[in-house]
């Protein structure tokens, strides 16, 4: 029997598994900074981007960045405090 987590979307396909999906990270993204790089290890899996916030040195507060990704491309706005991580899975 599996152990961790697994979920699954609205249809019943299996979007997350931890027992054989492994976190690859690519890259850290400091702000404030904006703009498009194209990330080509993106079409080796399933890319992500998470936005941190922070302010005053304290995670959690502070002005949110935005992040997307289309394909192999990665598009963000990032505030002051912000940082991205992104990678595949």
């Amino acid at each position: 029997m599996p152990q961790g987590l697994q979920i699954w979307d609205a249809s019943g396909a299996l979007v997350l598994d931890t027992n054989t999906m492994h976190t690859r990270m690519v890259g850290v993204i400091q702000g404030p900074a904006s703009g498009s790089i194209s990330v080509p290890i993106f079409a080796n899996g399933r890319p992500f981007a998470a936005v941190l916030l922070g302010g005053d040195g304290i995670y959690g507060i502070g002005a949110r960045g935005t992040a997307s990704v289309s394909g192999t491309t990665l598009t963000y706005n990032l505030q002051s405090y912000n940082v991205l991580l992104y990678g595949i899975y």
